[in-house]
């Protein structure tokens, strides 16, 4: 037996590697003439199998770190202890997916949950194309009579009438008092320099008043200013004073617009 197995003490390990030689041998080689195998072991229980008779020493020996062990193709009956438990293995490969397994039974109704948060207001749509006008309906009932209206604006006037016909003749009216008599006109002319007045009082004849009168210059383009034009205070003459602004000298009139038989004096100013 001892010519088949060099080192007891490796038994039990590698009856326990025996299944994992062939993942583990880097390269296999056939058993000598008397079918005894030939291996170097490492210490993380890799082996090496090798050739004692080999030219080569690669595959003669075992390095610092193996050791070698040998065994029959028989196999023997172990008669050392068992040793102690190799390292754990490196985890293998992921496996490929199973089949999908077939469906379930539908689960039992669970109970409504709370109602969600209201969602933000989506954008407006499109408007969509009219409708067909449906029918006419019925006519409602008169409604309350609203406000009065604003005055509208006054219409175009009209086209004359015809004349009416000629009325009754009327009563004669009371006899009125005398009308004025005796008209007359007075006048009187003066002149003025630049800056200088014309200033007159022109009286009427004995028994006449002065219902108008007025002062007068010889060009509407003279530069002059009216400063008086007006009865006196007996009402029998006229008063006028003008004021030449201009820079040349200028004629003035002045004239009195007399009556007689006259109760009201208005009077009327004449102006240049």
């Amino acid at each position: 037996m001892s010519r088949f197995i060099r080192h007891r003490s490796r038994i039990a390990i590698l009856a326990v590697l025996g299944l994992a030689v062939p993942a583990a041998i880097a390269y296999a080689t056939v058993p000598d003439g008397n079918g005894v195998f030939h291996a170097c072991v490492k210490r993380d229980g890799s082996i090496r199998m090798i050739d004692p008779d080999a030219n080569r020493p690669r595959r003669a020996d075992c390095h610092g770190d193996e050791t070698e062990v040998s065994w029959n193709q028989g196999g023997g009956t172990p008669t050392g202890g068992a040793g102690p438990a190799g390292p754990v293995g490196a985890t293998g490969a992921t496996g490929a997916t199973g089949a999908t397994g077939a469906q379930g039974p539908a689960g039992a109704k669970g109970a409504t949950g709370p109602a969600g948060a209201t969602g933000a207001v989506g954008a407006t749509g499109a408007a969509g194309a009219a409708g067909a006008t449906g029918p006419q309906g019925a006519t409602g009932a008169r409604g309350a009579a609203g406000d009065d209206g604003a005055t509208g604006a006054t219409g175009a006037t009209g086209a004359a009438g015809a004349d009416g016909a000629t009325g009754p003749a009327g009563a004669t009216g009371a006899t009125g008092p005398a009308g004025a008599s005796g008209y007359q006109q007075v006048s009187m002319t003066g002149s003025a320099g630049p800056g200088a007045t014309f200033s007159g009082t022109l009286a009427c004849p004995t028994g006449k008043v002065a219902v108008g009168g007025g002062v007068t210059t010889g060009s509407t383009g003279d530069n002059v200013a009216l400063l008086q034009s007006g009865p006196s205070s007996d009402g029998t003459s006229w008063i006028g004073v003008l004021k030449n602004n201009g820079t040349t000298t200028v004629r003035a009139t002045l004239s009195a617009v007399c009556f007689s038989n006259v109760t009201t004096v208005q009077s009327l100013a004449l102006t240049h």
